[in-house]
């Protein structure tokens, strides 16, 4: 009996120290596809905004503010809320007040909402401060330089294709 006990200890403990040994990975985020009509249209909003507040809401999600400069799905709205994690292993946006942001928000859960796995991306700060600042792992790092480019261009198409006519 008391050998059956050591053996089941000894089981949990291989298991517990296995488990140990597999990486972590809170937040995976696919590969982005080409902006499409169909994304944007479903897109809550879109918008390059200045964060004027963050507000904690419980101990998973934050509320930011931001002013909007430029809000490229022409909704007229002035300040857009939006809900995201705190940052790093939630997927959350890493903001800080005073930074620029180009957002694109979906519903999730009745709010809008940004994680670092959509297009959002912070447009005035370096790449190297980034990684400085927030302790971002490379991939971090590339999903950010790598989206520079591909920021620039939905941008020049959201204005071209769908939301801005001349008449």
């Amino acid at each position: 009996m008391l050998s059956t006990n050591i053996y089941c200890y000894l089981l949990c403990c291989i298991v517990v120290y296995v488990a140990s040994l597999l990486p972590a990975k809170a937040c995976q985020c696919k590969e982005l596809k080409k902006l499409g009509k169909v994304e944007l249209v479903n897109a809550e909003s879109v918008f390059i905004g200045r964060v004027v507040s963050i507000d904690s809401t419980d101990n998973w999600h934050k509320i930011i503010v931001f002013e909007v400069l430029d809000n490229l799905k022409k909704d007229g709205r002035k300040k857009i809320s939006v809900s995201t994690g705190y940052g790093m292993g939630d997927c959350g946006l890493p903001i800080k007040t005073e930074q620029e942001w180009y957002i694109f928000t979906q519903i999730i859960e009745g709010k809008a909402s940004a994680t670092i796995c959509g297009r959002s991306i912070l447009l005035n700060d370096s790449i190297a401060s980034l990684g400085n600042r927030y302790g971002y792992d490379d991939f971090m790092l590339e999903k950010h330089s790598d989206n520079i480019a591909r920021v620039a261009a939905e941008i020049k198409y959201i204005r071209k294709k769908y939301l801005t006519r001349t008449p």
